[in-house]
């Protein structure tokens, strides 16, 4: 979270970030729906400063992290 994130995580997509998520548990990757990865990564990306958008995030290629 915070400067670590940034660090790790400007200048890439938000869709590296989600594929990232995907990976995740490690026991059973991608075991979780795209819309509940989605929901984490607008959640991390919440506690981390972004602004919302007016559009749901969805998991098609987005944006680049600033």
């Amino acid at each position: 979270a915070g400067e670590t994130f940034r660090a790790a995580w400007t200048g890439q997509s938000v869709r590296a970030l989600f594929d990232t998520a995907k990976s995740m548990p490690p026991e059973n990757p991608g075991s979780l729906s795209d819309a509940t990865y989605a929901s984490i990564v607008a959640y991390v990306l919440q506690v981390n400063g972004y602004a919302s958008g007016e559009t749901p995030l969805t998991t098609g290629d987005g944006m680049t992290l600033r």
